[in-house]
């Protein structure tokens, strides 16, 4: 409460972060170059079950990032804690529904893609909008990286760097919008 209002509590430095890696992540690929065409056959990954467990690690863990950036255990970290789950199951759901939408089969991995958008993008924001707000955030977030993930992609730009894992969209899109 208090030491947000007098701006001692900085949650806005999210978007710097993951800016910088989607564009870093993009320029790294460009400059190592592309994987073997053997290695770029198969694109599944070979655990799903890691893939799975690692995602909820991953979800877990950011509950303590977004609701221990207060320094307390008050109203702005409970509320941060809200709103990072609910943008993140928000964002899951909607990309599970745009693949439904489109014509795609929903999978795994976009799912996980899903909400590490939803976690990207609610990070800046979490202590200081309501549950509407961390929803609709959910709802953007996801809905114009799924877009720039399977549209924008294919532009020449885009398809020349071998981004294994979308790093530029689900951190740099997501970190930019």
């Amino acid at each position: 409460g208090w030491l947000a209002q007098k701006g001692a509590v900085d949650f806005s430095g999210g978007y710097v972060i993951h800016l910088a890696a989607g564009i870093s992540g993009f320029v790294a690929a460009w400059v190592i170059g592309p994987r073997l065409a053997r290695d770029r056959e198969i694109d599944a990954p070979n655990n799903l079950a890691m893939v799975a467990v690692g995602a909820g690690l991953l979800w877990l863990g950011w509950n303590g990032f977004n609701g221990g950036d207060p320094y307390n255990a008050g109203a702005d970290a409970a509320a941060a804690v809200l709103n990072t789950n609910l943008a993140t199951a928000v964002a899951f759901l909607v990309w599970v529904g745009w693949d439904y939408a489109t014509g795609r089969k929903p999978s795994l991995i976009g799912s996980v893609n899903g909400m590490i958008v939803g976690l990207v993008a609610i990070t800046p924001a979490a202590g200081f909008v309501n549950g509407w707000g961390a929803m609709l955030i959910g709802v953007v977030a996801s809905s114009l990286v799924y877009v720039a993930y399977n549209y924008l992609s294919l532009l020449r730009q885009f398809r020349s760097v071998d981004d294994t894992l979308g790093v530029v969209y689900t951190h740099g899109f997501a970190g930019l919008i």
